[in-house]
């Protein structure tokens, strides 16, 4: 401190004294105890002076002084998690026991790498699991597996139905054609061990879709059961029936469906959602009831489950002016509402009524030039994006005509399960065979007719974000084909990843945990 009139500062010989008498203390606790009485005597004007000094002064931990959320952040915007995986935290952590304290902590490696929190592991757990789940990222975003399998094209009938592929968890299940070719069946192959199974229904009625989740496989025919067996002749063709079996112990389920039209079939743990023109029916394995069914909002471009918080999360296209759904909004008028329905309530009684709705939105990265198009996805067809995201087609303006041009570019929606998030992501028409394989980590395939298809990698957040995957290499025949062709189609999650080929289903696991039979190991890192 200081005074700014000569005649204000005081004598001479007695601040002489009191500087020597001070620095003539030995001890630290003497001088904090000197020093910690003559701050009590400041007043607030003189505090911040002292405030003020100290900035200058002396070195601040900005990291250190922060919330440990928000160093959560700060660690996860800066694309540590290479650095931190190499260095395993021993380097960053010995700055000091904050630093320390905050980087070792559940909640950033939650956060940086995307992975629900244990909080209530061991500390020397929660270092190894992070270490674990930092290199399979890692992997991910390099495109490094440790072992690939091939298996035999699925025998997908022709034409192929509607949805004939589905993956997740590490099994996959396709519509079966069979020796007939009249694809009455689903088989479902575990990844893991290479079983397979096969499931029809009783009169071996042809089916048009399929889903998977880690409990139940799902088909809707067009056919059913009566509640005494096997049906002699068919239901008129005005009626579709769902049916559910349990993968691992082949109980079965089924149930009607309102309507022969869908836009939207899901299933999740042991729930199975349809949407209709006007409704949302969910139906329970477990219960073999429907338990919801409530109106639908217009404009839904996607619909997801999540078994972990129990809701169904649909988005639909709106314009943020007048609150209306068209099939084309301008991208300055666009944004996406996410809806999330709860199904905690499962009383048949209450079936009927509309369920808790909780609603965000999200605003598109794009410019003004683009016009946002809904009706793109009903084009969808086998060969553009895995079953569990869907795409919205992107139209320029032309400046001199205002002419709208055939779409170049696609948003890609996906449901991050383990965080129940919404991702989008903007990318142009070649990436159409798309799949989210972890948190803003998508895979694409592309090609010419002249190339030999290769994977590529998108991640927004890398410093490379967009990159060719190391050790991945397709062998099936040019990209170029028909559409409607079941060439080239990409599924997967942190664990596998498959193109299903007119060769084969190409399969590259990165779980060096796991031991596919036939598996060519490659130079990725075990686990």
């Amino acid at each position: 401190m200081g005074w700014s009139v000569m005649s204000e500062y005081p004598n001479q010989k007695l601040l002489d004294t009191f500087t020597a008498a001070f620095n003539a203390l030995r001890t630290k606790d003497a001088r904090r105890f000197v020093y910690q009485q003559l701050l009590e005597q400041l007043r607030p004007d003189e505090w911040r002076e002292v405030q003020a000094c100290a900035d200058i002064h002396l070195k601040c931990d900005i990291l250190g002084s922060l919330p440990l959320e928000i160093v959560a952040q700060i660690v996860q915007s800066l694309n540590l998690l290479i650095y931190l995986l190499q260095r395993s935290l021993t380097y960053l952590s010995k700055v000091s026991k904050r630093w320390n304290t905050l980087l070792s902590s559940p909640v950033v490696y939650s956060t940086v790498l995307h992975i629900p929190s244990g909080d209530d592991l061991p500390v020397l757990e929660q270092r190894r699991r992070f270490i674990r789940h930092a290199r399979r990222r890692v992997m991910l975003e390099r495109g490094q597996p440790v072992s690939k399998s091939l298996y035999p094209s699925p025998q997908v009938p022709n034409p192929p139905a509607r949805v004939a592929f589905d993956y997740f968890g590490g099994r996959c299940a396709w519509v079966d054609s069979g020796p007939d070719s009249r694809g009455t069946g689903i088989a479902v192959r575990c990844l893991r061990s290479g079983e397979m199974c096969r499931f029809h229904t009783e009169n071996r009625d042809p089916v048009s879709s399929v889903r998977i989740s880690d409990t139940i496989v799902a088909t809707v025919t067009m056919r059913g059961l009566t509640g005494k067996g096997i049906l002699s002749t068919p239901f008129p063709r005005h009626t579709r029936y769902c049916h559910v079996w349990n993968h691992h112990t082949e109980e079965y389920g089924y149930f009607r469906l309102p309507s022969i039209r869908y836009d939207f079939f899901v299933v999740n743990g042991h729930k199975v959602a349809f949407c209709f023109t006007n409704s949302v029916t969910i139906w329970d394995f477990q219960s073999q009831s429907t338990t919801r069914t409530f109106p639908a909002d217009p404009g839904m471009v996607f619909m997801a489950l999540s078994a972990a918080s129990n809701n169904l999360v649909t988005v639909h296209l709106r314009n943020r002016n007048d609150g209306t759904y068209p099939l084309r909004v301008p991208s300055a008028q666009a944004h996406l509402e996410v809806v999330r329905y709860s199904l905690d309530e499962t009383d048949r009684a209450n079936s009927l009524s509309q369920p808790e709705v909780s609603k965000d939105y999200l605003n598109l990265p794009l410019d003004d030039t683009w016009v946002v198009d809904r009706f793109e996805r009903h084009l969808k067809t086998m060969s553009w994006c895995s079953n569990r995201t869907e795409a919205l087609g992107l139209r320029s303006l032309e400046p001199e005509s205002g002419r709208i041009v055939p779409p170049s570019h696609l948003i890609f929606i996906s449901h991050d399960l383990s965080r129940d998030q919404i991702a989008l992501h903007v990318d142009d028409w070649r990436s159409r065979r798309m799949t989210c394989v972890a948190h803003n980590i998508f895979y694409f395939v592309e090609g010419n007719d002249d190339e030999t298809p290769c994977i590529w990698i998108s991640n927004p957040s890398a410093v490379d974000s967009l990159r060719p995957a190391e050790s991945m290499q397709i062998e099936g025949p040019s990209v170029h084909c028909p559409l409607s062709a079941p060439t080239h189609l990409l599924y997967g999650d942190s664990d596998f990843v498959l193109v299903l080929n007119t060769i084969g289903l190409e399969v590259w696991c990165f779980d060096g945990t796991i031991h596919p039979p036939n598996a060519i190991p490659l130079c990725g890192k075990s686990q």
